[in-house]
């Protein structure tokens, strides 16, 4: 009875929040058409394309694109032009991302949105805003296999985003042309490309940068089997990483000196390391979730060392905490969840293939397979299915085997990756072969060589270059040493000058005046020898330097995967960041009184105003949905203050409202009253559409904060016992106790009263002596 109770609730109370959200749109609608105006229309437009089903806000969003270019046609003045153009660009951004929601948007429509994007954000200035939208339009001339157009856009968003003055933009936009550089096969211009990339972020004092770029070259040198060039700049990076405080970075740094040990062989090492990763991510709440991670890389490194037990004992591992955080997780994060089950199904299939038992390889294959089939992720298909193809064939099934890896080749023939068809040709010609098919094993197999010889050729292409950096080093290696040598003859020569001068000077009077001219002429030789010793000295020095430049001139064997990699649109998991949400106390009922002009006004003026305010506090407006009003603190670019910045807003806008409300008092008008609602936790951060265009955020952390907004009082900040725990040092709030809040049970809230003086806020806290991580290395 009390569960058929509580979904009797549950049904109310989402009918309620459906008829006040389908009141809010009525409204907007009947305002939208009372308007006589086209700025009033614009502004109607955009914000019902925010509300309502999917056909309907994508209607919206293209009217509003459509107003807006119709008003800056007939509009002339800089001035009047640049709000109009902000509109526009909303228009742009919201209709791109409905487009990545329904699935609509491709290169076409993409590159010219961008283009468009471009433009507007070039007539009003917006430095950061053309480095976006460069950046968009260079992976589309890549998609395109357009190299120069990328090349050529990429430089023009770096050099936007030095104008703005974002460190962190430019400096990884340094270490994405580094990585293209290696893909290309370029290594002199992606390390020289990574150096400027570090020497930038040492010049803006950016040490996360400094850090990940001193990774990213420790990474080359792993590759290029540089084992004591990697490990010095392991060395160097890890320390800046601790020093932060920042247990994100650190995971990730210690993460990849697993990976440099694992490259070396070093099992017990690799593992060593690995624990600690582990430690430190059990050791904080917002990184427990990357532990099975963890345990799926060592279940490949026991692999490689052919312990099969502990192989498979981890991948298990990793696979059992995976499911667990898929059965508690938020359904945008379970797609996330699935794709790293679908890796570890294929670790465990590989790990039974390589063991002999080929029925289990077979079947957990199959499972992978049906993971990349839910995600239509074609080339994790095609190795699922080459899985398969190798479980079947030594079982003796061969038409299965057959079926399996013709599917596979089918996939791979759509990719540029030369290596894995031609391994899947290799496995069509070993099936066709007992199956009685002689000529097309025999033209598989045909192809398999033909793909191995290029595969080859391209090896031999590097090796050459590889030779070539090794002859070019040699080279100004002699040329030091030459000038080193004749650098001492020359000291010599100055020593023996040296001598001279005191013997003369023993000569006596008689012999002084001769000799002082005679010393005059050497003094004036010696001058002009010490000129040419420090000329020849600076010129040795720059040839060390170049010498040493040309240490990091070695190939690694990078793949043309990553590159891929580089240029898709995926979703970031940001491990702490905080979400604020406001909304206007009974906007309906106070909206019914106010015309649509004083309506659509109040609402800008409230809404510039809290832009204006988050601005200050590096805080990410994300939307604004009917009169609610998101933000969110710690992206795109992940800081460690984030709880105590979006409190100090929000304590701001609610003194911004307390003003508001008084003024309109005292003229007799209505007056909105706030809540607003703060709550800290993970979520998945989307680039909508296509690269660093429009963010949005998806996770539970969202929807908590939702619930503090609807269960706080007007004119109050309501916040959640974890947003507590990060700023309880820095603010006064008071102890709500637990508040029963919609569909998420009873939850800790505080409201903020008041900043304390004179305290400091200490977001990262000191635990990491407890994993054993004072000695990294």
């Amino acid at each position: 009875m009390k569960k058929v109770f509580l979904l009797l609730a549950a049904f109310f109370f989402l009918q309620l929040a459906s008829f006040c959200q389908d009141t809010a749109v009525l409204s907007l609608k009947t305002a939208l058409q009372k308007a006589k105006d086209d700025t009033t229309r614009l502004h109607l437009h955009l914000a019902l394309a925010s509300v309502g089903s999917a056909q309907e806000k994508q209607r919206h969003a293209e009217a509003a694109v459509s107003l807006a270019d119709a008003l800056l046609k007939r509009t002339a003045g800089k001035a009047e032009r640049k709000p109009i153009v902000m509109q526009l660009i909303r228009a742009y951004r919201r209709l791109d991302s409905l487009f990545a929601e329904s699935g609509n948007m491709n290169a076409d429509i993409s590159v010219a949105h961008a283009q468009r994007l471009l433009q507007l954000n070039t007539e009003i200035e917006d430095r950061k805003g053309m480095a976006e939208q460069q950046i968009r339009i260079a992976y589309n001339k890549l998609y395109k296999n357009d190299t120069t157009g990328y090349l050529s856009y990429y430089q023009m968003s770096l050099a936007s985003s030095r104008q703005a003055n974002d460190t962190a933009r430019v400096v990884d936009a340094y270490q994405g042309l580094s990585y293209f550089y290696l893909s290309a096969g370029n290594f002199s211009k992606a390390l020289e490309t990574l150096q400027t990339g570090l020497a930038t972020a040492k010049e803006m004092k950016y040490k996360k940068g400094i850090a990940y770029c001193l990774l990213q070259l420790a990474d080359i040198y792993r590759d290029n089997n540089e084992a004591a060039q990697a490990l010095q700049h392991y060395q160097t990076a890890l320390p800046i990483l601790y020093e932060l405080k920042d247990t994100t970075d650190l995971y990730i740094g210690l993460a990849a000196l697993g990976g440099y040990y694992y490259k070396q062989a070093n099992t017990p090492k690799t593992m060593e390391t690995y624990q600690k990763v582990i430690a430190l991510a059990e050791a904080k709440k917002d990184l427990r979730d990357r532990v099975p991670s963890v345990y799926n890389w060592m279940g490949q490194v026991y692999k490689d060392a052919k312990d099969y037990t502990k192989s498979i004992e981890h991948y298990q591992k990793s696979l059992a905490g995976l499911r667990k955080q898929k059965d508690t997780a938020s359904l945008i994060n379970v797609p996330r969840i699935e794709f790293y089950i679908a890796g570890v199904l294929g670790g465990l299939g590989d790990t039974y293939q390589e063991k002999g038992d080929f029925a289990k390889a077979a079947a957990y294959h199959l499972q992978e397979a049906r993971m990349h089939q839910k995600f239509k992720y074609e080339a994790g298909l095609a190795w699922a299915y080459l899985g398969v193809a190798r479980g079947f064939l030594y079982q003796g099934k061969h038409t299965a085997a057959k079926q399996y890896s013709h599917e596979a080749l089918k996939l791979l023939q759509k990719q540029y990756a030369l290596d894995p068809i031609s391994k899947a040709q290799l496995l069509a010609a070993q099936v066709d072969s007992p199956s009685g098919n002689g000529a097309e094993a025999l033209a598989h197999y045909k192809e398999y060589v033909r793909l191995s010889n290029q595969l080859r050729g391209d090896e031999i292409r590097k090796a050459a270059q590889v030779e070539t950096f090794d002859a070019q080093f040699a080279q100004q290696k002699a040329l030091a040493k030459a000038e080193q040598e004749k650098r001492e003859a020359v000291a010599k020569a100055e020593l023996r000058q040296e001598q001279t001068k005191r013997y003369a000077l023993y000569g006596g009077i008689v012999l002084l005046v001769i000799f002082g001219a005679f010393m005059f002429n050497r003094f004036r030789v010696t001058s002009q020898q010490k000129r040419v010793i420090e000329k020849q000295k600076a010129v040795v020095e720059t040839e060390k330097r170049r010498s040493d430049e040309l240490l990091l001139n070695i190939l690694p064997a990078e793949v043309a995967e990553e590159l891929k990699e580089k240029g898709r649109t995926e979703a970031k998991l940001f491990e702490q960041v905080t979400v604020l949400f406001t909304d206007f106390k009974d906007f309906t009922q106070t909206a019914e009184k106010l015309s649509p002009r004083e309506l659509v006004a109040e609402i800008d003026a409230a809404f510039s105003s809290f832009d204006h305010i988050i601005s200050k506090y590096n805080i990410e407006k994300i939307k604004t949905i009917g009169d609610s009003y998101m933000c969110v603190g710690g992206l795109p670019v992940a800081n460690k203050t984030n709880a105590a910045d979006v409190v100090t807003a929000a304590l701001e806008i609610q003194r911004y409202m307390e003003q508001q409300v008084e003024e309109r008092k005292k003229a007799g008008k209505d007056v909105f009253e706030i809540r607003i609602g703060i709550h800290t936790g993970p979520v998945v951060a989307g680039i909508v559409g296509v690269k660093k265009f429009a963010y949005d955020v998806w996770g539970d952390t969202v929807n908590i904060a939702s619930r503090m907004e609807s269960s706080g009082e007007a004119g109050k900040v309501n916040i959640s016992g974890e947003t507590y725990e990060m700023v309880k040092d820095v603010f006064r709030c008071s102890h709500r106790g637990k508040i029963k809040a919609k569909n998420k049970g009873e939850i800790d809230m505080y409201y903020v009263e008041e900043i304390l003086p004179d305290k400091v806020a200490h977001p990262i806290t000191n635990g990491l002596a407890k994993v054993g991580l004072t000695n990294i290395g």
